[in-house]
């Protein structure tokens, strides 16, 4: 009886809540609903680990603009930490670079083999 009137009464509080309020926890569901979606299609276009890598990258422009804009305390430790992170990314994104390149290049000599076939 307990937990059914503490949402019963979580709703009718919601009820009481100015305009604003609601348009904003509505834009919020909506958000992490659309944000499910492009996950989604993220995932679809490109391998998991791409898509870690890209997850575990976007927080080093966030520490970043710690350390730049709001006086975060900046560490050596800390430093050192953002530096392996960006050398990180950098060697994935050289790695995933050749790995496209020589997929090219093998789906190049297939067509030049089916070429020289059907002569």
């Amino acid at each position: 009886v307990g937990l059914y009137e503490d949402i019963w009464g979580s709703w009718l509080h919601l009820f009481k809540m100015p305009l604003t309020f609601k348009l904003v926890l509505a834009s919020t569901g909506i958000n992490s609903v659309l944000m499910f979606l492009a996950t989604v299609w993220c995932l679809e276009r490109v391998s998991g680990s791409t898509y870690s890598m890209v997850g575990a990258l976007n927080k080093i422009p966030i520490a970043i603009i710690g350390f730049a804009f709001f006086n975060s305390p900046t560490t050596k430790m800390g430093l050192l930490g953002v530096s392996i992170g960006l050398l990180g990314g950098i060697v994935f994104t050289l790695a995933k670079l050749n790995e496209m390149k020589e997929a090219i290049r093998r789906s190049a000599q297939r067509k030049d083999a089916r070429a020289k076939a059907n002569q």
